[in-house]
C-alpha cells in the first residue's frame, strides 16, 4: 500500500513508538484504560491514543498530532500556569467530591447520562457541595459547571434535562451556575435550537471535531457556526484536531466569529496533557480541559500533570522508565496498534506530515528516550 518512499517513512516511525496502556479510576463513557502509542522524535514525544471507535480517517488526525509533536518545533509557553476545569464521571458521588478538593478547580465539567438518574443527583449535589466548601482563595472564583451530554440528547430530551438539573441546582445553596452544556445533541443545528429553547449557553464539540474531511472542512453535517448566536463556545482539541497548528487555525477562525474557545485534552496521559496545556497557553481566557490528568490511575512520568489551585503548570514532564515498563500492554496489544497507526498513516497522515519525512526517516539513528 502507498508508495515506496512513505512505507519506508512508517517503517522509521514504527521503530521509533511504544505502546503503553494505563487505567483509569472511573470508567468514562465506558472507557476503562488510556492506551496507544508513544512517538519520539527531535522535538519530544508524541501521543497517538484515538478511541478505537473512531474509523482510520479521524485516527489519522491524532496521529499528525502526534508526529507533530516529535518532529515540529513547540512555541514557547507564554504563560507557566494554566487553569483548568476537571472533569467529573457520572455516577460516583465520593470520587467527585475528592476531585473537586483535591485539585482545587473552581471550574467543573460533569458527564451527564442520557437518562438522568439518582446516581448522577448524587453525583452533581456531591459535586456542587465540595464546590461551595472551597477554602479562600480558590472561593473567590465563582464556582461554574459544564455539562457534557456527548450529543445523546434530542432536543426535547435536552430541554427537560436541563430544566431538571436548573431545577436541583435551584435547590441547593452553594452559588454554583451552569456556564454552558456541551454538545446537548449529534448535530449542529439541534445544538442551536437546544441553545434558543433551553436559553442556555452551548459548546459544540463532536459535531465539529467528527466530520468526515478535517478541520476546515467538517463533513458529516456538521459545520463551524457561522455567527456567534449560534453557539457560545467550540471546544478545541488538539489530539483530534492534528496538533498545535491546526488547534490554532481552528481557535482563529472561530474567534473571527465572536464565538469563545475552551482548548481540551481528549484523557490523555501527561505526554499528550503536556501539548494540550502548551495550545491552552497560547489561547487564555476561559478555564481549559486539562484537569482530567486526576482520573488516570498511573501515568508514564513521575511528575504528571494533574491540577493544584486549579491550575495545571504547562511543563513537558520527562518519561518514567519504570513507570514506562509498568504500563506494557503486552504484545498483542503492541501488535494491534502498530495496525491502528498504519491504518491512520494510509488514511492521511503520510500527505499531512510530508515536510517532516526526512526527518522520521533519519530518525532511526538516534535512540528513543525510552532505549537509553
Amino acid at each position: 500500500m502507498g508508495d515506496p518512499g512513505s512505507s519506508a517513512v512508517l517503517t522509521a516511525l514504527l521503530a521509533a513508538s511504544r505502546p503503553f496502556r494505563v487505567r483509569l479510576r472511573e470508567p468514562v463513557r465506558g472507557v476503562t484504560h488510556r492506551e496507544g502509542l508513544l512517538i519520539a522524535g527531535p522535538h519530544g514525544v508524541g501521543e497517538f491514543a484515538p478511541f478505537t471507535d473512531h474509523p482510520p480517517a479521524h485516527q489519522a488526525r491524532w496521529l499528525v498530532a502526534a508526529i507533530s509533536a516529535a518532529h515540529v518545533p513547540w512555541p514557547a509557553a507564554p504563560q507557566p500556569q494554566v487553569r483548568a476545569n476537571a472533569l467529573i464521571p457520572a455516577n460516583n458521588p465520593g470520587l467527585a467530591a475528592e476531585i473537586v478538593r483535591t485539585t482545587g478547580c473552581s471550574v467543573v465539567k460533569v458527564k451527564i447520562p442520557r437518562h438522568p438518574d439518582a446516581a448522577f443527583t448524587a453525583t452533581l449535589t456531591a459535586t456542587t457541595a465540595a464546590l461551595a466548601e472551597r477554602p479562600v482563595p480558590a472561593a473567590a472564583q465563582p464556582a461554574l459547571l459544564r455539562l457534557d451530554a456527548n450529543g445523546q440528547w434530542t432536543v426535547a430530551e435536552a430541554v427537560s434535562a436541563l430544566a431538571d438539573v436548573r431545577r436541583l441546582l435551584a435547590a441547593r445553596s452553594g452559588g454554583c451556575a451552569v456556564e454552558y452544556v456541551e454538545q446537548p445533541c449529534a448535530t449542529l443545528a439541534e445544538c442551536i435550537e437546544v441553545r434558543h429553547r433551553a436559553q442556555i449557553a452551548v459548546a459544540v464539540d463532536e459535531s465539529i471535531r467528527l466530520g468526515d474531511s478535517g478541520v476546515p472542512d467538517l463533513g458529516a453535517g456538521g459545520r463551524l457556526p457561522a455567527r456567534s448566536d449560534e453557539v457560545d463556545v467550540i471546544v478545541c482539541k488538539p489530539m483530534v484536531a492534528g496538533g498545535i497548528a491546526a488547534t490554532l487555525d481552528l481557535a482563529r477562525q472561530a474567534q473571527a466569529i465572536g464565538v469563545a474557545v475552551v482548548v481540551s485534552g481528549s484523557l490523555d496521559t501527561s505526554v499528550g496533557l503536556a501539548l494540550v496545556t502548551r495550545v491552552a497557553s497560547l489561547l487564555p481566557g476561559r478555564a481549559a480541559g486539562i484537569g482530567t490528568g486526576a482520573l488516570l490511575a498511573a501515568d508514564l512520568t513521575d511528575t504528571p500533570l494533574l491540577p493544584v489551585a486549579g491550575s495545571v503548570p504547562s511543563a513537558i514532564p520527562p518519561l518514567s522508565r519504570d513507570r514506562l515498563a509498568a504500563a506494557d500492554p503486552g504484545p498483542a496489544a503492541a501488535t494491534a496498534w502498530t495496525q491502528r497507526l498504519t491504518a491512520a498513516w494510509w488514511a492521511g497522515a503520510d500527505r499531512a506530515t510530508a515536510a517532516v519525512h526526512d526527518q522520521i526517516r533519519s530518525q532511526q539513528q538516534v535512540p528513543a528516550p525510552w532505549s537509553t
